[in-house]
């Protein structure tokens, strides 16, 4: 089981642009500051889902999980495995991708037509 720590401050962030790497320094409740490196990609997807997150955990009302919209997308075989990879990049440029095996992609695809042929409308009785 992983060590559960309890973050307090980020105590310091710098930016590597030749190796487009993000370093920070979290510090945790004892006192001490933990190091990570974060290529660019997984920094800004981590900053905003975490930033997401606390929005939705300070609100004193229960509510849904919105959405986020999506401005690109890519999907290609893996060229070395069973995968499809999906891409995903944000309205704010926050990109996310995953790895599906073959028949999850097949899957999808299949519910997405479905679900995208599907009229909305009111009224129905």
């Amino acid at each position: 089981m992983p060590t559960l720590f309890r973050l307090v401050a980020l105590a310091e962030a710098t930016v590597d642009r030749e190796k487009h790497d993000v370093n920070f320094v979290l510090k945790v409740s004892d006192g001490r500051g933990l190091a990570f490196v974060a290529e660019a990609p997984a920094a800004r997807q981590i900053a905003a889902s975490l930033g997401r997150m606390a929005a939705e955990a300070s609100q004193t009302a229960p509510m849904t999980l919105t959405a986020e919209k999506i401005a690109k997308y890519g999907v290609k075989r893996d060229a070395f495995g069973e995968v499809v990879l999906l891409q995903l990049i944000s309205d704010d440029g926050i990109p996310y991708m995953f790895a599906l095996p073959a028949s999850a992609a097949s899957d999808i695809a299949t519910r997405l037509q479905s679900e995208s042929a599907k009229v909305s409308g009111t009224g129905h009785a």
